[in-house]
């Protein structure tokens, strides 16, 4: 829903705070300014903010202003992880970035029209495939209701949990882990295999995959994300 803090939360994030990565809108964007875009006098490519915070964090706003034409776009980004362009100017860039993105539903407020709030994603054009529902990791409804009028009006500000010294800290360490600085127990492998095959079940829907047949991958990566929130590591 509207007005519910997202495009704050990315901003504070991004730009406005923390400075942990950069801030996009896909309202002024298109392929040009997000992926890449061409210089036909030059010939060279011009890489867009994606490739350009390759191995850091963009937020991006206005998620659902990019039609389902621009979204291809971003596939090869979500699956792969590289751009490549095999135009009138050939070249290859890594992009291995960590996307957070805002979004609206056409219709608001989500409890008032839509059943669950999954249906909301699939009515965007943005989400209208199936294949670009299934690359996001995690989707978080933010509900008008979820907090009241009144909580809003008497909200007084109060100190953070973390010093933002600590926790950009705590980012940047978090950002610096290398696949081999991971392992995994028998036991966690044994659970991530349980409960992936258990949601798999209980969840995959064909018209909507946020759970689908490749969730174990999903849910491998978020068990990693949370061992490293939870500081769960030995020597340091």
């Amino acid at each position: 829903d509207g007005g519910t803090y997202k495009s704050e939360q990315i901003k504070e994030l991004t730009k406005d705070h923390y400075r942990l990565g950069e801030y996009a809108s896909a309202e002024t964007g298109s392929r040009t300014g997000l992926v890449y875009t061409i210089n036909t006098e030059q010939r060279v490519i011009e890489w867009g903010v994606l490739p350009l915070n390759d191995m850091g964090l963009v937020g991006l706003d206005g998620l659902n202003q990019l039609h389902e034409e621009e979204m291809k776009n971003l596939r090869e980004i979500l699956e792969d992880q590289r751009v490549n362009v095999n135009r009138s100017v050939k070249g290859s860039a890594p992009a291995r970035v960590r996307i957070v993105g805002a979004m609206n539903p056409p219709k608001e407020p989500i409890s008032l029209h839509y059943p669950k709030p999954a249906k909301a994603i699939k009515d965007t054009n943005t989400f209208s495939s199936g294949p670009d529902i299934r690359r996001w990791d995690l989707y978080i409804p933010f509900l008008a209701e979820d907090v009241t009028e009144d909580e809003i009006a008497q909200a007084r500000a109060s100190e953070k949990p973390y010093s933002d010294e600590f926790y950009k800290k705590h980012v940047l360490w978090a950002w610096s882990l290398k696949p081999q600085d991971i392992q995994y127990t028998d036991d966690a492998k044994e659970r991530i295999r349980v409960e992936a095959s258990n949601l798999m079940k209980g969840y995959n829907f064909q018209s909507i995959p946020i759970v689908s047949r490749a969730f174990r991958e999903k849910l491998t990566r978020l068990c990693v994300a949370q061992a490293v929130l939870e500081h769960a590591v030995e020597d340091g």
